[in-house]
C-alpha cells in the first residue's frame, strides 16, 4: 500500500515543529565557580605580595631605592631612665656652700673639687673613647689594627642605637670607629656625617653590641637643655680638655663676647680661665650638671685656655650630622649688626659681610664685602645665627633669594637681590 505524500513529508520534517529548550542553569555550580576565581585571585595577591615585601629590602641595598621618609631625629631632654636612683642617690650627698667650706686653703679646695667629681659624676659615664679601626690587622693576635684617639660623648638614646659626639680629625679615610665605654665595654661605631668646618662628627653605635650590664651604667648627656651661661658663672670641664682623657677640671667664663665666625654661620665662644690643650674636646657643665658647651678644637697659635661653642647655637648642625643630612654652603663670612650700632651708623638691621670665599655661589652672584643682607627668600634677617639657619632649611642645589643693602655713590644705598645656587659642603 503506497504511502501518502503528506505523511511523507510530515515524518521527515517533524523536527521543523520540534520546541527547542534552553538549558537550565546550575546557579549552585555557577557560584561555586566564581568562588574558587575569587579565592585564586585572593591567594595569587598574596602571594605577590608577599614576595614583594621580603624583596624589598633587597631590591633597596642593590638599587639604593629610598623607603618611606622617616621622621628625623631631634635632641631633646631625656626622660627619667634607669640611672634615676643612682642620680637621686648623688644629690642627696652633702654640698658645697658658703657655710660649710673648710677654712683651711688645702681642705676648701678639696671640698670643692669633691663637688665637681659629684656634679659630674653621672655625665662622666657618657664619656667614649674613639679609636679609628682599620682593615689591617695586627699579625700577633689577629685583631683589626686601631689609630688615633678621640673622646665622645653620648647625646642621643633610640629604642636601638646610641648616638656618640666626637671629632673626625683624626679618622680621615676610616669610615668605622671603636668605642669604648666607661666600664671598659667595646662596639663598632659606624660615622653618620662630619663637618669639615667645626670637625665635629656623629657616629652611631647598635645597642645590640652591648650587654645590659652596660646599657644600664650607661648616661645620655643632655644637650636639649639651653642654659645661658653669663660672665662669671662657674662651669666643668670634662672629657678632654687639656689633652687627657677622662679629665675633670673647673673654672670661671671669663667672656662670652667672642665670635667664631665660620662660612654661612657664626658661634659666640665661652671662654675660660682653665688650662686648655690644642686638641682639647669634651663639654662644659654648670653646677647643676647640664651641658651648656662643646668644647672647641684650636690651632697652635690660638690661646691655651678651655673654650667652648654654646650647645644652644651647636645643637642645630649636630641634628643634621646625625640625620646625616647635607651642610649647604654659600661662602659668606658675616657679623649681624646690632641695634645699637644699626641707630648709630644709620645702617639697616641684618648681616654685615666681612668677606666672601672665592669660587663660592656668592661670589658667583655677586655679593661683595661691604653688602648688608637684610632678607632672605623674602623673610627678615637679624644676625648670622638666622642665615645660617635660614641656609639649612633651604634644599640643597636650589636657588635661595637674598636681599642686600649695598651703598653706591653719594653715600645712598640701593636694595638689590640675588639669586645664589646653594652647594654642599
Amino acid at each position: 500500500m503506497g504511502r501518502n505524500k503528506s505523511d511523507t513529508n510530515n515524518n521527515e520534517y517533524r523536527f521543523i515543529n520540534e520546541t527547542i529548550k534552553k538549558k537550565t542553569l546550575d546557579k549552585k555550580r555557577i557560584f561555586r565557580k566564581l568562588i574558587s576565581i575569587i579565592g585564586s585571585g585572593i591567594l595569587f595577591g598574596c602571594c605577590a605580595s608577599a614576595a614583594c615585601v621580603g624583596m624589598f629590602p633587597f631590591f633597596i641595598e642593590q638599587f639604593g631605592i629610598s623607603s618611606a621618609h622617616e621622621p628625623d631625629l631631634r635632641i631633646v631632654t631625656p626622660p627619667p631612665s634607669a640611672d634615676a636612683g643612682a642620680r637621686k642617690k648623688a644629690e642627696t650627698q652633702p654640698q658645697i656652700t658658703v657655710s660649710n667650706i673648710p677654712s683651711d686653703p688645702l681642705d676648701s679646695y678639696k671640698a670643692i673639687y669633691s663637688e665637681v667629681l659629684r656634679v659630674s659624676s653621672n655625665t662622666r659615664k657618657a664619656l667614649v673613647t674613639m679609636k679609628g679601626l682599620s682593615q689591617d690587622q695586627n699579625i700577633l693576635d689577629a685583631t683589626q689594627l686601631s689609630y688615633n684617639s678621640s673622646q665622645g660623648i653620648i647625646f642621643l638614646e633610640t629604642a636601638s642605637e646610641l648616638y656618640i659626639l666626637t671629632y673626625g680629625d683624626k679618622f680621615n679615610d676610616i669610615h668605622d670607629l671603636k668605642a669604648t665605654f666607661k666600664d671598659g665595654s667595646a662596639a663598632v661605631a659606624k660615622i653618620c656625617k662630619e663637618d669639615p668646618q667645626t670637625g665635629l662628627l656623629v657616629a652611631r653605635v647598635e645597642k645590640s653590641q652591648l650587654t645590659k650590664k652596660t646599657l644600664q651604667m650607661l648616661y645620655v648627656a643632655d644637650l636639649g637643655a639651653s642654659t645661658q651661661m653669663p660672665q662669671n658663672s662657674p662651669v666643668i670641664a670634662i672629657g678632654c680638655p687639656s689633652g687627657d682623657n677622662d679629665a675633670v677640671d673647673y673654672g670661671i667664663i671669663t667672656s662670652v663676647s667672642g665670635r667664631d665666625q665660620m662660612a654661612d654661620t657664626e658661634y659666640s665662644i665661652l671662654a675660660t680661665d682653665m688650662h686648655g690643650h690644642p686638641d682639647g674636646s669634651g663639654v662644659l657643665l654648670d653646677f647643676s650638671g647640664n651641658v651648656v658647651g662643646i668644647i672647641m678644637k684650636q690651632g697652635e697659635d690660638s690661646t691655651e685656655t678651655v673654650r667652648a661653642w654654646p650647645v644652644s647655637q651647636i645643637r642645630p648642625l649636630i641634628e643634621r650630622l646625625t640625620n646625616q643630612k647635607t651642610i649647604n654652603y654659600t661662602g659668606i663670612y658675616g657679623t649681624g649688626i646690632t641695634q645699637a650700632q644699626s641707630d648709630r651708623l644709620h645702617l639697616p638691621i641684618g648681616v654685615y659681610v666681612d668677606r666672601v670665599e672665592n669660587n663660592s655661589p656668592s661670589r658667583e652672584a655677586g655679593i661683595q664685602s661691604g653688602d648688608i643682607i637684610t632678607a632672605t627668600n623674602g623673610v627678615r634677617i637679624k644676625n648670622m645665627q638666622d642665615y645660617g639657619a635660614a641656609l639649612q632649611r633651604a634644599n640643597a642645589e636650589q636657588e635661595m633669594q637674598i636681599t642686600i643693602s649695598r651703598n653706591v655713590s653719594g653715600g645712598k644705598s640701593v636694595e638689590l637681590d640675588f639669586k645664589l645656587k646653594i652647594e654642599e659642603r
